[in-house]
Formats: structure tokens, C-alpha cells, sequence
């Protein structure tokens, strides 16, 4: 039965955010390592839950979520990606090096103390949903129309690793007659205070003021007052909040127009003039 919700809450996954395919994948193959026989439940619940959302998602998009989904992000390493091969290294070096590196020493410590024990299994299982995690991050940060969100399955798998690795510090200093461990632990404790300092930010700067909610308020109001639906390439949600029709947000259309066949893009280029030209849009915002 663990197994079987394990497969649809996969599918679930996948739903939400597509980019959990390679974390997934990866975690399957773990639990085939851990368990085949069970993990067969897994994979056959994921794959079918997966495979029908997927079938009528594609359906209802004409075929385009499929491209999305799973032909355009196996373009990003071709040869007419140029313009993203700067982030193929930058991603370990910014994002996972230069920002966490105490989570990256504890999360090898962790893993390292597993494959030299005897806890095999349990190595590989974490490795490769690590491995997973991360390496989705790093190819959904691969486009140069990606954000900052991409990257918390990698630091949500390295945040979860280090707090095995302080457990791991923590028991082998518990394991020693001695004394000499308590320095250890107490400049382990506070690398960690200074880990989490240097990434501190102000999170209330991201609250809206009543200003702008306000202007919020307005602009919605202005939205629905349009005759007819609109296209809001930046903030594709705005007009689906008052009721009208949602259209593919401007990162995915740059996806296509950066790595996409001549043919792909020319199509789409058609499509979009076709529309503004025959007027299906009551704005253009």
C-alpha cells in the first residue's frame, strides 16, 4: 500500500510541476535497487495516473504540452543552445557552491557515512534522489527564461542532507570517550548559524503594501472591463482571475523561439499574427 500512494503521490508530483520527472525517474530507480518487486507498485500507479494526465493534457493543448514538457527540454544541451552553455557550470558554482557550501560538506559526510557502513541501500536511495533532485534543477535552470524558484528541489535536497550530516557529526562525536569533541560540535553549530546568516533576506519586502494592492484591485478591474480575452504575456494568470482566457506565458514562448526547429518557431510565429491580425484579442497588455 506504501508503495501503490507512493506512485500516485509521483503522479501528483508531475502534475504540479513537470520538472519533478528527472527526481522522479531517479527515485524510481532507487526504489527498484531498494525493492523491485514492490517498487513495480510505484512505477505502474506513477505511470498510469501520469500517463492519463499527461494524454489529456496534450489533448486539450492540441499537442503542446507534450513539446513542452518532453521534446524542448532535450534541446537545451544541443549544439543551437549556445546561448545557455554559460549556465551548464555557473549552476554549481552560484547556486550550490557559493551559496551552501557547509549543507554541501554535511550532505557529503552523510553520504559518505553510509556508503562506508553498512547501510548500502540507504546510500544509494539517498544519493540518487539527491542526484535527481539536483540535476532537475540544474536542467530546469538551463534556459536562460528560468527564475530563482527552479532551484528548490536542489536546495531542498541539500538543506535535508545536511541535517542528516549534523546528525551524522553529532553521533560520531557521542561515540568518543573523550571530550575533545564538544569544540567540534559547538564550531559545527556555528557554521551552521553562519550558513543560514548569509542567506538571510527580509521576506516582508515581498508582501504587498495596501497601495499596491489597491492597484492590484484596479487593474483587475480594468481586465474585466475588456471586451473579450487578453493577452497578458508576462503575468499570463492576471486575466483567468476575472474569468477569461489563460495563454502560454512569454518564458515558454521564448523557450520554443531560443531552441526550437525553424519549422516550430515559424508555426508559432504564424499563429500569434494570425490571432493579433484577425483581432481575437480584446487587448494586448
Amino acid at each position: 500500500a506504501a508503495f501503490v500512494w507512493a506512485g500516485a503521490l509521483t503522479a501528483l508530483s508531475l502534475a504540479t510541476k513537470q520538472s519533478a520527472i528527472v527526481s522522479s525517474l531517479a527515485i524510481m530507480l532507487a526504489a527498484l535497487l531498494w525493492n523491485w518487486r514492490r517498487a513495480l507498485y510505484s512505477m505502474a500507479t506513477a505511470a498510469a495516473l501520469a500517463g492519463i494526465g499527461f494524454s489529456l493534457l496534450g489533448y486539450r493543448t492540441g499537442g503542446w504540452s507534450n513539446y513542452y514538457i518532453f521534446h524542448l527540454p532535450g534541446l537545451y544541451f544541443s549544439p543551437a543552445s549556445g546561448l545557455a552553455r554559460e549556465n551548464l557550470f555557473a549552476f554549481w558554482s552560484r547556486n550550490c557552491i557559493g551559496k551552501l557550501p557547509l549543507a554541501l560538506a554535511l550532505a557529503a559526510l552523510f553520504l559518505v557515512s553510509l556508503m562506508f557502513g553498512r547501510a548500502r541501500r540507504s546510500a544509494a536511495f539517498y544519493l540518487m534522489a539527491a542526484a535527481g533532485m539536483i540535476g532537475g534543477a540544474w536542467i530546469s535552470w538551463m534556459p536562460l527564461s528560468s527564475y530563482d524558484n527552479v532551484l528548490i528541489p536542489a536546495h531542498a535536497a541539500l538543506a535535508l542532507l545536511a541535517g542528516l550530516g549534523m546528525h551524522t557529526l553529532f553521533s560520531s562525536i557521542g561515540r568518543r570517550e573523550t571530550g575533545s569533541g564538544q569544540p567540534v560540535a559547538s564550531l559545527a553549530c556555528l557554521a551552521c548559524i553562519a550558513q543560514l546568516a548569509a542567506l538571510y533576506y527580509d521576506p516582508f519586502q515581498q508582501l504587498p503594501r495596501p497601495d499596491d494592492f489597491r492597484a492590484g484591485q484596479d487593474l483587475l478591474a480594468s481586465f474585466a472591463a475588456v471586451q473579450g480575452d487578453i493577452l497578458c504575456p508576462y503575468h499570463s494568470y492576471l486575466p483567468s482571475l476575472v474569468g477569461k482566457k489563460v495563454y502560454p506565458h512569454d518564458c515558454v514562448v521564448r523557450n520554443v523561439f531560443d531552441f526550437a526547429s525553424t519549422e516550430v518557431k515559424d508555426s508559432l510565429r504564424g499563429e500569434f499574427l494570425a490571432a493579433i491580425r484577425g483581432r481575437e484579442f480584446g487587448a494586448i497588455i
